[in-house]
């Protein structure tokens, strides 16, 4: 394949992505992890870059909406959620006890002292 058509079809395959507010580094990085445009720009929204998207979405979270919720809440990194998987919450529980301003050691202590 020459220079010309690889060139042109790099352009072709850039011009979506361009249109929709990607730098063209950007894009090119966003598609190097195998996001789609749609993805792309839902992670992008969220102020996530193509590497934090890439952290989450290997961690099991493909949900943009219940990242960004948990993000909100100073769950910033997968790493915090499985610091309460271990404290043996779910993210259902997470959500709740996070909105209280509670740490991991601190439910758990409150969880096992039967609430009170």
């Amino acid at each position: 394949m020459d220079t010309f058509k690889v060139s042109e079809y790099l352009k072709s395959l850039l011009s979506p992505w361009l249109s929709g507010g990607f730098s063209e580094e950007d894009a090119k990085k966003w598609i190097a992890l195998g996001f789609s445009l749609i993805e792309a720009t839902k992670w992008a929204q969220i102020g996530a870059t193509p590497s934090e998207a890439d952290i989450w979405r290997r961690s099991g979270f493909s949900a943009v909406e219940e990242v960004a919720c948990l993000v909100s809440l100073g769950l910033d990194s997968p790493d915090d959620i499985r610091r309460w998987v271990g404290y043996g919450f779910t993210i259902d529980e997470i959500l709740v006890e996070k909105s209280l301003g509670r740490t991991p050691q601190q439910s758990w202590e409150i969880k096992n002292s039967g609430g009170k």
